[in-house]
C-alpha cells in the first residue's frame, strides 16, 4: 500500500506535501542537505542560491529570466522566496529523493 501511494504522490506533489507526506507515514530515509540550508520564508539571490545549491549564478539567473524559477517580481534584480526553490528543487530531483524512500 505504501508503494502505490509512494508513486501516486510521486506524481502530483510539492515539497511541502513531500515532507509532510514523509513524516505521516514515517518513511526514513536522508533529505539532501540544500533542503534544510533553505528557509521558507528567506528572500534569496541569485548569488545566495549559487552558494546553497553549488549552480552558478548564471544558471540561477537563466532559470528566473525562463520562469522556471518563481521569482517577487519577475525581473531583474531577481529575488526568490525560499518555499519557491525549495519547490523549484524537488521538481527537479523528486525522482532521487522518492528513490530514497522506497
Amino acid at each position: 500500500m505504501k508503494d502505490q501511494n509512494l508513486e501516486i504522490f510521486s506524481k502530483y506533489s510539492s515539497w511541502e506535501e513531500f515532507e509532510g507526506y514523509i513524516h505521516e507515514y514515517g518513511f526514513e530515509g536522508s533529505i539532501p542537505h540544500v533542503f534544510e540550508k533553505i528557509r521558507d520564508n528567506d528572500l534569496l539571490t541569485p548569488s545566495d542560491i549559487s552558494y546553497i545549491t553549488g549552480y552558478s549564478e548564471e544558471t540561477v539567473r537563466r532559470w528566473c529570466r525562463s520562469w522556471k524559477l518563481k521569482t517577487t517580481t519577475g525581473r531583474a534584480p531577481y529575488h526568490v522566496v525560499g518555499s519557491d526553490l525549495k519547490n523549484f528543487l524537488y521538481y527537479w530531483t523528486r525522482k532521487e529523493l522518492i528513490q530514497n524512500y522506497k
